[in-house]
């Protein structure tokens, strides 16, 4: 039988959020993010940036799923898309967007939302689903100043 451990999954809503892995059958995606080896003891961490870190905030389900997680949120709390824009701003990069940021975000979504058969883009799940997956890979998400 596979053995679980539980890790911290650091950034829930509430304090910090508990995954199981498995101990023989480590996630890829937490290895890639120099995540602890569950079969050895470590005082430290190692850290590094590697390319697979980026095609693992890109392509692993869980960052898709999150971001689906964050765009309904988004759009059940805030009725209008500019407010709804600066909200993900500031919750993701602690930060609202200046006014050419809005815009260009805007026009985004609206091309967005044109390309999946001319959807409301004001309300279209996926659409703000794609915004959060792109706050998610910004490098200002992604690395401390």
């Amino acid at each position: 039988p596979s053995r679980k451990v539980f890790i911290a999954l650091e950034g829930g809503y509430h304090g910090d959020t508990f995954g199981a892995m498995s101990v023989g059958d480590p996630d890829p995606f937490f290895l890639a993010f120099d995540g602890p080896m569950t079969h050895t003891a470590t005082g430290r961490r190692s850290v590094s940036n590697v390319p697979a870190q980026a095609l693992a905030m890109m392509n692993h389900p869980l960052v898709a799923q999150e971001a689906k997680r964050w765009a309904e949120k988004a759009t059940a709390t805030e009725s209008d898309p500019a407010e709804r824009v600066r909200s993900m701003y500031l919750r993701a990069l602690s930060r609202h967007p200046d006014a050419d940021e809005l815009n260009r975000v805007q026009g985004w979504l609206k091309e967005q939302a044109g390309s999946r058969q001319d959807r409301d883009w004001k309300n279209d799940l996926d659409t703000w689903a794609d915004l959060a997956h792109v706050l998610y890979n910004s490098k200002e998400f992604l690395f401390v100043r």
